[in-house]
């Protein structure tokens, strides 16, 4: 672990797969996190069915399941203890798949899908394999349900002398430079995305946005709904 902050937010260096970042959910709540929370406080009754893509340890799941919601998480990560001790001790609704979201299938999902959630994980993914995988998703997805998502950005500091900046997203796929990659412990190549790109990415699966912003780091994060 590197104590170096990362960021101007002080996050420093958790290390996940090893290849795959750090983590940060531990460490802060961002604003997608804050909305993604705020929109089952809503609710009358907040026993809606939510996943989490690329969910890393499981922070943000537990979250919605200690509110009431019925989770499912995903990851390449086996069960965390977080989420292991939760379940087995909370009586929570949290369900944990280990595996590859590349190779996610229609009956890996629950029935239904009320909020979609996925956070700095979609980029490890070629554009192909992101539209796919929202694809999937939006199939099970209930009448204007939501997906709260985010993608490393192309104008963010990881876009600094990335061998993709001037490829069009649909083939854009290369890895960091030495120097981001040693820094934010990221190996594997990744797809950088604008706003334009993560919008246009959901568009195509029948997302329409709510709202597309651009942290303060440069990352790119939308709340969209599910056409009906």
């Amino acid at each position: 672990m590197s104590e170096k902050p990362l960021n101007q937010y002080g996050d420093v260096l958790f290390p996940t797969t090893g290849t795959h970042g750090g983590d940060i959910a531990s460490q802060r709540l961002d604003d997608l996190d804050k909305e993604s929370i705020r929109a089952v406080l809503a609710l009358e009754d907040p026993r809606i069915a939510c996943i989490d893509l690329g969910c890393g340890f499981g922070w943000h799941g537990s979250r919605l399941a200690m509110l009431g919601a019925d989770v499912r998480t995903y990851d390449l990560l086996p069960e965390s203890i977080l989420l292991r001790v939760l379940r087995e001790n909370a009586q929570l609704q949290l369900v944990h798949c280990a595996g590859d979201l590349r190779r996610l299938k229609l009956q890996d999902l629950p029935e239904r899908v009320d909020q979609a959630f996925s956070q700095r994980f979609i980029h490890y993914l070629t554009y192909s394999e992101a539209q796919h995988l929202i694809q999937t998703v939006a199939k099970r997805c209930s009448p204007a349900a939501s997906f709260y998502l985010s993608a490393s950005g192309l104008n963010s500091e990881l876009g600094q002398h990335y061998g993709g900046s001037s490829v069009e997203v649909c083939n854009r796929f290369s890895p960091l430079s030495p120097k981001m990659q040693s820094k934010h412990n990221i190996w594997e190549p990744v797809c950088l995305y604008t706003e334009a790109d993560l919008t246009e990415l959901m568009a195509s699966s029948g997302f329409v946005k709510c709202r597309v912003w651009k942290s303060a780091f440069g990352n790119i994060k939308g709340v969209f709904r599910k056409e009906s």
